[in-house]
């Protein structure tokens, strides 16, 4: 279709030349004769052109003839000194045409305009929107302000969004959804915009595929409004605006308009034409021959370009009606090219969407349709990864995606291990295990003689660890604390360390991961490796494992045997066998040792060490799963238990003795293991071979390319090895270099503490949340839910802080945690919520991910304490986990009693489904739990649904409300779990996951389901805004309502504008807002661009670099707690200590105030440059230069000597 259009024009061009020739003679050797439409002339023709309202005067002036207008000239200087802008105005009046952030903008800026301002910019912009381009200079001008606003604009990305993409971007294109913003689509008749469709569509069609023309529309229109030139937003114009740019694009938008209007085009441009001819007002205007004017000028002419909303002549008409026949492809041709830009454009968006703002999973739902196992596949990865802004996603239950199944199941073992270890006695501000207790009990675990229950000790005549309580056992006294901690309190199995390890073994071997013949012997007792007592002792370790046998070479070849046909058993090796360390290690010691048996054993006890410290980020657990080959299902030193000749009190040096660590570090390591081997396979080899080579093989009969099919695969297998936790970034510098591993960690805690004291003020618009979710019935009770939650969490609080002091200050020994034992935190903690573990998690998303150090991490942990957010995290938890449960239970009641309309039902039962929860199942469980018409809560938990669908699917809901920024949950860009992107984009993690859970929900349910959805939805965002809003008066202790810069009172609209932006309900929008920010500090567009994005400790090395801030002020404003010191110690602080860092006086430190530029006129005062330049000495003639040169003689110098001529002087 390119091809055409360029021949299309080529022939005009060629064709315009010949007539232009041909009206050169003919204008010098003939008269020429009246043309229909024409007055009758005799020297020059005269044409009919529609008069418009904008135009002052019946001739146009150029841009450089208007900047020398006086009174243009005036106003000018006025209004940019008055809105204390720097910009030229003709740039400054482009801005708002092209550029969507800064229409947005301006349109919040006129309603704080002076009258004096709103009249200068009115009488501005009516100027310069009728003048013409008068030159090359001013054509250029053009080009390059539309081109900077088009390609700096931070919104393009964001916009993107909401727009049907089309595989590119047109700076032309732009510009003519921009100029039909300005000039009112009113001006639009219903033919034209037919004819316009197709043209536009395949000239522009890139740039109007990622329109965003309606959300421009409406800025220009809140300007129009605060300037008085209209009253209210026209919607019409709106939505017209609106399905314009969201409808042209390329070649599609062709063919979509060629089978939407079908043989009506030629009708519609016919009708256009006569519409031109008759309707508009006339009025006579001499037009001069031009025979200089060439076609290109059409098309970089800024009034041309602005054609959309002016009266076409008719050669212009002509012209289109010529390009809509080349056009008139048949409609099969024009659909499939259609579909081909839709493809590739979308294609394009997806991966932008997905590594910016969006999910990991964004990116493959262009290939959805041509390969049923990626789907399955990206379900499994994330349960809503094909819900869009419009879209519920598939129909139909959610299954459970990986990440929540970690999530459940390490939940499960954790609140297993901390009900175990409740019994025991703890010491210290961080309530550690007593010691004693911890040897007792580890010695105990280690002890394959003993049994946690009565009948196994019977079966397999064993000693059960209840009849040796109060007794001395192998040199140690088994207190019934210990013994409890053991084998649980009821002594039956259900509870204990014991029993949660061996219910985790049959979990691992369920799953397939361990070697086979590996049998649970009893006594197991997981070993952690202390990485740096290791590197410390790494000769030690490595002559450990010479003597102990480990470090022997194993050259054997594995035999096989077969039965042969004949059915006898036949042994033999592979043809392509390798011994065993080869196989293992990729190394044949022995011969790298030339025979030297002690040489080889120590290059393998070397490699073994090296190994154990190269993985030393990556989780035990992972390793099993990363190994190309499968060794007996566990690949050679990686298995479920390495050097089993090594006693644990020989190697205890290089191991970590502490009971609670080890376990934390085993269960949580295991289920991750477990819930990978469940989704995706053991390892790498088995997701390739079950997962990858299906996908690959439907992508490929359906038709797609091999180097795309290869892209495809290979960022599949990227996501999984993230997701899933298998690259783990061990080879960063940040987690191999020791000092950088530090710095890294404390920058990121520097962070955390300088800008989050206040973060649990933000986060009091979370449980309001809630309120979009239940009914508006339900509200009084969802309002209970988050009272009771707060009673119960102080209740802790209080708990915690009595025994905390008891410990920490009185140094006693004090038995755990009252909330483990209740029953409410219990069935929370058990989804792997609440628990503190997890909280940390959620707040480590939060705030930028986990960091490495132990005092570090220690330092972290106190820090959201004493700020009270995960004391607030924790109680809210609980609150949405309430609520969860019962909206499940009253869906299924109400769908069980039936008598519901269909929309209300089908809304019921799309809530039941998007939290996993099949319906029909829902019903069935809440039938069986009705006695005699009464709810039954036992005959409720003891069924299956109680466990696997009930709290499940209540733990889902939490997620939805407290938002837990994860890799593994797939619900933000993957790079930003990345070491450098922890520092780069440190707390971008969190509004990412909002925008794509939060405002997703709220925009597809009220499109979808709007009578169920908008009246929650609207009354939560209202009282959300209005808490947001209180909390943005105590935090700037009431400066929110003035204005930094004038001091006076902001209006309504900015107020509330700043309450939906601080509780995120601006979406990705909020960086347009940051770009602003900046920008209006006057840092330059790079700089803003990258301060936009940025998180803390890069803006801090911009500003640096910048000079805008040294080395003092930055460590100054990273001070613990910074951000509230004004709202602690008083106003004025924080700028006291920029002050004394800065090395300044309150006096100056005056806000900061761009330098003046002359506007126009004549300047003076340039520094090195006198104010007559022509009368500056020639250094060679020793004259000036206006005395040897009529050139250089300024106009005032010719027009005095031209004075005296005359005078004869």
């Amino acid at each position: 279709m390119s091809n055409q259009l360029d021949l299309y024009i080529k022939s005009l061009q060629e064709e315009k030349a010949k007539e232009e020739k041909e009206e050169q003679q003919s204008f010098y050797t003939s008269t020429p004769e009246t043309p229909e439409g024409y007055d009758t002339f005799v020297t020059e023709p005269t044409i009919e052109r529609e008069v418009n309202p904008y135009d002052s005067t019946p001739g146009k002036t150029t841009l450089t003839e208007l900047k020398q207008d006086k009174e243009f000239a005036e106003r000018t200087a006025r209004f940019l000194d008055g809105v204390g802008s720097n910009d030229d105005i003709f740039e400054y009046l482009r801005d708002s045409d092209y550029s969507l952030s800064a229409a947005a903008t301006r349109s919040f800026q006129a309603g704080t305009w002076t009258d004096q301002q709103k009249e200068d910019y009115t009488y501005l912009r009516e100027k310069f929107n009728n003048a013409d381009i008068g030159n090359w200079k001013e054509r250029f001008g053009m080009i390059k302000d539309i081109g900077v606003d088009i390609l700096t604009d931070p919104a393009n990305i964001v916009t993107a969004l909401f727009a049907i993409p089309s595989g590119g971007t047109s700076l032309g294109g732009r510009a003519v959804l921009g100029t039909a913003a300005k000039e009112s689509m009113k001006q639009y008749t219903k033919a034209q915009l037919k004819t316009k469709a197709v043209k536009d569509s395949v000239i522009f069609g890139a740039a109007e595929g990622a329109a965003w023309g309606g959300l421009h529309n409406y800025f220009v229109q809140d300007i129009d409004i605060d300037l008085g030139l209209q009253d209210d937003i026209d919607f019409t114009q709106l939505q017209a605006s609106t399905l314009l740019g969201a409808g042209f694009t390329a070649g599609l938008g062709g063919g979509l308009r060629y089978a939407t209007y079908g043989k009506g085009l030629k009708e519609a441009g016919e009708e256009a034409v006569k519409k031109t001819d008759t309707d508009i007002d006339k009025v006579a205007v001499t037009e001069m021959p031009e025979p200089y004017q060439q076609l290109e000028f059409k098309f970089s002419n800024e009034e041309i370009i602005e054609d959309v909303a002016r009266a076409k002549t008719r050669q212009e008409i002509l012209e289109e009606s010529e390009l809509d026949d080349v056009l008139a492809e048949p409609l099969e041709v024009l659909k499939e090219k259609g579909k081909k830009a839709q493809s590739k454009g979308t294609v394009f968006l997806n991966k932008i969407i997905s590594n910016t703002i969006g999910k990991p999973t964004t990116q493959f739902l262009s290939y959805i349709d041509k390969s049923p196992q990626l789907q399955t596949l990206l379900k499994k990865f994330r349960y809503d990864y094909d819900v869009t802004m419009t879209s519920m996603g598939e129909a139909g239950v959610k299954a459970k995606s990986y990440g929540l199944a970690v999530g459940e199941r390490t939940g499960k073992y954790m609140f297993g291990l901390a009900k175990s270890f409740n019994v025991l006695d703890r010491v210290g501000f961080m309530a550690r295990l007593a010691k004693d207790q911890q040897k007792e009990l580890t010695f105990l675990l280690r002890d394959k003689t003993l049994v946690s229950t009565k009948k196994e000790a019977q079966e397999k005549g064993k000693i059960w660890i209840r009849d040796l309580v109060g007794k001395d056992y192998k040199g140690i006294k088994v207190t019934e604390d210990v013994a409890v901690s053991y084998g649980g309190k009821n002594f039956d199995g259900s509870e204990g360390v014991r029993n949660l390890l061996d219910n985790t073994f049959t979990d691992l071997e369920l799953a397939d991961l361990l070697k086979s013949g590996t049998l649970n012997k009893g006594g197991f007792m997981p070993r952690l490796f202390n990485y740096r007592n290791l590197k410390k002792n790494q000769d030690r370790f490595q002559q450990d494992l010479i003597d102990s046998g480990h470090a022997n070479p194993l050259n054997d070849i594995e035999e096989l045997e077969i039965l042969t046909t004949d059915g006898v058993k036949v042994k033999g090796i592979k043809e392509d066998a390798v011994g065993i360390d080869m196989d293992t290690f990729g190394r044949n010691f022995l011969e790298e040792a030339n025979g030297d048996i002690n040489v080889a054993k120590q290059l393998k006890a070397a490699h073994i060490v090296d190994d154990m410290l190269e993985h030393r980020w990556t989780p035990f657990s992972v390793r099993m799963m990363t190994s190309d080959k499968v060794v007996g299902k566990a690949a050679g030193t990686l298995q479920a238990r390495r050097f089993t000749n090594l006693d644990d009190n020989k190697i205890s040096y290089v191991l970590e003795n502490d009971l609670q660590t080890i376990l934390e570090d085993y269960f949580s390591n295991a289920a991750r293991a477990v819930e990978r081997s469940n989704y995706f396979g053991r390892n790498e080899a088995e997701f390739y071979t079950n997962t990858i080579l299906p996908i690959r093989k439907e992508l490929i009969d359906n038709g797609m390319g091999e180097d795309e099919v290869k892209g495809v695969l290979d960022n599949l297998e990227k996501m999984h090895k993230r997701v899933t936790g298998i690259e783990t970034d061990s080879q960063s510098i940040l987690k191999r270099n020791a000092w950088a591993r530090g710095a890294a960690d404390w920058g990121k805690l520097t962070q955390q503490m300088a800008h989050l004291p206040l973060a649990t003020l933000s986060s009091i618009t979370e449980p309001f949340l809630l309120l979009s979710r239940a009914g508006l019935s339900d509200s009084p009770q969802v309002i209970k839910d988050i009272a009771v939650s707060l009673v119960k969490e102080g209740n802790s609080v209080i708990d915690r802080s009595i025994k905390g002091f008891q410990r920490g200050v009185l140094r006693k020994r004090v038995k755990g945690i009252k909330d483990i034992d209740d029953e409410a935190w219990g069935e929370l903690y058990q989804t792997g919520l609440a628990l503190e573990q997890s909280v940390q998690e959620r707040l480590e998303g939060l705030a930028g991910e986990g960091l490495h150090g132990s005092i570090a991490k220690t330092m972290q942990q106190g820090f959201f304490k004493v700020n009270l957010l995960t004391q607030w995290t924790k109680a809210v938890q609980l609150a949405s986990f309430t609520t969860g449960k019962r909206l499940i239970k009253q869906n299924a009641e109400k769908i069980s009693k039936g008598g519901l309309g269909k929309s209300k039902k089908e809304y019921l039962v799309q809530q039941l489904n998007d939290l996993g929860v099949d319906e029909k199942e829902a019903v069935k469980w809440y039938n069986n739990s009705i006695v005699d018409g009464k709810w039954d809560e036992a005959l409720a938990k003891g069924q299956s649904f109680y466990s696997e669908q009930y709290t499940s699917g209540a733990n889902r809901f939490v997620k939805e409300i407290i938002l837990n920024p994860s890799t593994a949950e797939a619900n933000r860009p993957l790079w930003f779990s990345t070491p450098a992107a922890q520092m780069l984009v440190q707390f971008a993690g969190y509004p990412t996951v909002f925008n794509n859970t939060v405002l997703k929900r709220f925009s597809n349910e009220m499109i979808n389901s709007p009578a169920q959805a908008i009246p929650k939805v609207m009354p939560t965002i209202l009282l959300m805004s209005a808490v947001a809003h209180v909390g943005n008066y105590v935090r700037s202790q009431g400066n929110n309502l003035k204005d930094y810069d004038t001091k006076l009172d902001k209006d309504e609209g900015t107020l509330i504008y700043e309450a939906v932006r601080r509780w995120g309900g601006i979406g990705p929008f909020d960086y347009v807002a940051r770009y602003d920010n900046e920008a209006d500090r006057n840092v330059g567009d790079l700089t803003s661009i990258l301060k936009t994005f940025a998180g803390p400790l890069p803006q801090d090395f911009i500003d640096g670099v910048l000079y805008r801030k040294g080395i003092p002020e930055i460590l100054a404003t990273n001070l613990p707690g910074y951000s509230s010191y004004d709202l602690i110690f008083g106003e004025g602080t924080k700028k006291k200590i920029k002050s004394t860092a800065r090395g300044t006086t309150s006096e100056e430190d005056k806000p900061y105030k761009a330098r003046e530029y002359s506007k126009g006129g004549i300047v003076k005062n340039v520094p090195n440059v006198i104010d007559e330049p022509d009368e500056m000495q020639n250094r060679i003639t020793g004259q000036p230069f206006n005395a040897t040169s009529e050139a250089a003689q300024d106009i005032e110098d010719r027009e005095l000597k031209s004075q005296m001529e005359g005078l004869g002087l």
